[in-house]
């Protein structure tokens, strides 16, 4: 059953947490292809043995626009693959 069923009040804002070792993002435009090459970058690592404190230090870079046009490119190859 649902707080407004209940007349209950609900949390009053969205509690966010940040992680350690994601790259900032640079605008709210990108965030698709962000986390897109954030998670492509996580599958292709082959080594996972150390990998919170390995993607602890990943948490200064940086993508540039050219890594996210490049991931852009790929998700249009792929669709365009996929269903044209």
């Amino acid at each position: 059953m649902y707080n407004s069923e209940r007349k209950r009040k609900g949390r009053n804002s969205v509690m966010w947490k940040n992680l350690a070792g994601i790259p900032p993002q640079p605008s709210n435009k990108e965030c698709g292809y962000f986390i897109m090459r954030y998670m492509r970058d996580i599958i292709e690592d082959k080594d996972l043995s150390l990998f919170p404190v390995k993607w602890e230090r990943r948490g200064s870079s940086h993508y540039t626009q050219a890594d996210i046009d490049q991931m852009r490119n790929e998700w249009a190859k792929f669709v365009v693959k996929a269903y044209v």
